[in-house]
């Protein structure tokens, strides 16, 4: 992906999906998912409880926690980085508790940011 076509600034994501822990970086971000990279090829699944923690420059020392249930949809490999990674579509089908809210004041930080560039 052209860094130029990229919606959002780059932000890191850890998601809790079971007993795993995932750490990847975030380049995409809308109220239907997240595209984020890991180097780690993920294993595609329907209905996955997950927890994601979302950070990085742009918020500050704010770490924001997002709750619900998703399908990772794919994990495909790519070179954008300069070396093998690992671009991974994850769909939010169910969010739990205020994480409705929390999502949407991610992405409006986002879009506030993008703005200001």
């Amino acid at each position: 992906m052209d860094i130029n076509n990229r919606r959002f600034t780059r932000f890191n994501v850890k998601f809790f999906i079971f007993s795993n822990e995932i750490k990847g970086e975030g380049v995409n971000i809308s109220k239907g998912g997240i595209g984020f990279f890991t180097t780690d090829e993920l294993i595609p699944a329907d209905s996955i409880p997950f927890k994601a923690e979302i950070s990085s420059g742009v918020f500050g020392d704010n770490v924001y926690t997002i709750i619900g249930i998703g399908n990772l949809i794919f994990s495909k490999p790519s070179y954008e980085t300069g070396v093998l990674s690992y671009y991974n579509g994850f769909e939010i089908i169910k969010l739990k508790e205020n994480s409705k809210e929390i999502l949407n004041d991610i992405i409006k930080i986002l879009e506030d940011y993008e703005l200001r560039r």
